[in-house]
């Protein structure tokens, strides 16, 4: 740990434009870019935000069923797992059932200035999944005072409208020749990214295919007064159904997941 520390205090960094660097200034928290040691120290840091922002909250959820079921909830069990955050790079996601929990929890985690951290409100936002059928309820999430913004977000028309713009592109940009193996490997990846967690419903799948269909359609230059079928499309383009293509990334991204070590 002193060791650590010596490379550590007393730093001081400098800003270098067009070839000419500034006075030096103090750096008195962070970790040093580009060191190996960074990561790690984050990680640690950050794990000990989150246990301070959980000490008061004993959320529990069950891991051996489906993760957001709460009838299961009901049900004695000697195995139960904290489900607290998720996190992904520097960024970090806290989850609850209840609007009144997820404000306890905002209220410990706006505590980090104790940690010399600040919470960006502009990027700080509220996400709401109802259950389907049922419309989302406002939300009233505040952080000293200032009301959090609600997303609504619906990840498939997202997909779908990113897809569209790289179809786009692909039609004035691409010769007719290639069109199929770019839109294979452009407009697929910008449609399905992030379907490995996705929860797809039929109507869901039903937007999906009708935008696969429609492109591999104006690809290969097929109207539908020349009477071809779906099935009979997506044989020639040498490919397969969204249907298809979903299950199949869900399960290498659930093989990759067995395969981490646990840590």
């Amino acid at each position: 740990l002193y060791l650590i520390r010596l490379f550590h205090d007393n730093m001081t960094g400098l800003v270098l434009l067009n070839r000419e660097s500034s006075e030096p200034f103090s750096i008195s928290n962070g970790v040093k870019k580009g060191c190996v040691l960074a990561p790690v120290l984050f990680n640690l840091f950050f794990t000990y935000v989150l246990n301070h922002a959980s000490v008061t909250l004993n959320l529990k959820y069950r891991l051996d069923g489906l993760l957001f079921d709460l009838r299961r909830l009901n049900v004695r069990s000697k195995t139960f797992e904290l489900v607290l955050e998720t996190l992904y790079a520097n960024d970090c996601a806290l989850m609850t059932h209840m609007e009144s929990d997820l404000q306890l929890i905002v209220y410990s985690f706006a505590e980090a200035s104790l940690f010399g951290l600040t919470i960006t409100l502009g990027k700080t936002d509220i996400l709401f999944q109802p259950a389907s059928g049922s419309s989302a309820a406002p939300s009233f999430i505040t952080i000293e005072g200032i009301k959090l913004k609600t997303l609504d977000v619906n990840d498939k028309e997202i997909r779908i409208d990113k897809a569209s713009q790289s179809l786009g592109s692909l039609r004035s940009r691409v010769l007719n020749s290639r069109k199929l193996k770019v839109y294979k490997a452009i407009v697929h990846s910008s449609l399905l990214y992030g379907c490995e967690t996705w929860t797809v419903y039929r109507k869901h799948l039903q937007l999906l295919e009708y935008f696969h269909i429609h492109s591999l359609r104006s690809i290969l230059g097929i109207r539908w007064q020349d009477r071809v079928t779906n099935l009979e499309i997506v044989d020639r383009a040498e490919t397969t159904s969204i249907e298809a293509m979903i299950p199949k990334a869900q399960l290498r991204w659930t093989a990759h997941v067995i395969r981490m070590e646990d840590s």
